[in-house]
This record gives structure tokens, sequence and C-alpha cells, in this order.
């Protein structure tokens, strides 16, 4: 499936942008995937999507204050500012409900 080839991409270490290349795909695409499989509990390697450590704490603390993963795009988004883009804290926002999903 579409999925599975964009979970086998990223669990070979691509980011979405470099598995979006690769598949003729936009970035949106590759991260709605991803939103997808997280939802259902499936384990992607999201570490090569992330954005720099600086501008993920800056994410994290965002969807923190706006209510966490469950958190509106929109108001995460207009707290932030505009260099960070909206696949960025998707990707984010992913990684957080992906870790959270796991048992310590």
């Amino acid at each position: 499936s579409t999925y599975s080839q964009t979970r086998e991409l990223l669990n070979q270490g691509m980011s979405a942008s470099q598995v979006a290349h690769r598949r003729e795909l936009s970035v949106g695409t590759i991260i709605s995937h991803v939103e997808m499989m997280v939802s259902n509990g499936i384990e992607v390697d999201l570490e090569p999507s992330l954005p720099r450590t600086d501008r993920k704490v800056v994410i994290e603390a965002a969807l923190d204050q706006a209510g966490g993963p469950e958190a509106k795009l929109s108001t995460v988004y207009e707290n932030i500012g505009d260099d960070i883009t909206y696949e960025d804290i998707r990707i984010v926002r992913a990684h957080l409900t992906q870790s959270n999903g796991k048992s310590h």
C-alpha cells in the first residue's frame, strides 16, 4: 500500500521530504500518511524528519500551551511565528503522539 511504501522509506532513515521527493508526492501527503499510521499505532521512524532541536522545543511548548497533540494546528501556528511551517508542527505532533503511545 502507499502507507507501507512511505513507512519503509522512513524506516530506512529518510526524512519526510526525501520520501516525498522519491515517491513524487508532496511533503503534506507524506505527513498525512505519517499521521494516519501513528494514529493507528504503527511505529514509524520520525527522527530524520524532525526540525532542528531549537525549533522542535518551540513547537513542543506551543503544542503543550495549546492543549497537547490534540490542539488545532492553526492555534499552534499562530502562537509560534512565521519561520516554522505547518509541516514542522505536524511532524512534531506525530512524534509526540507516537512517543506518548509507547509504554515507558
